[in-house]
């Protein structure tokens, strides 16, 4: 059995060009492992409603402080 466990993640900055503030999102605990090969604490939880094309979904993201290139 895998083990591992895969998450949505989404910088900081893009909450902030979405006009999301980090006090609208859930607050969580969660420690992300692997991410820029160490360990993080995410800064919260965020539901978002995407639609491409013809499809709509809504995705769970977890909000990282984190450099965007």
């Amino acid at each position: 059995m895998d083990g591992e466990l895969i998450i949505n993640i989404m910088p900081k900055s893009i909450i902030n060009e979405l006009g999301i503030t980090v006090e609208e999102l859930a607050k969580i605990r969660t420690m992300i492992n692997g991410f820029n090969l160490g360990r993080q604490c995410a800064i919260g939880m965020i539901c978002v409603a995407l639609t491409i094309g013809d499809l709509s979904t809504s995705l769970i993201f977890h909000v990282i402080d984190a450099k965007t290139s």
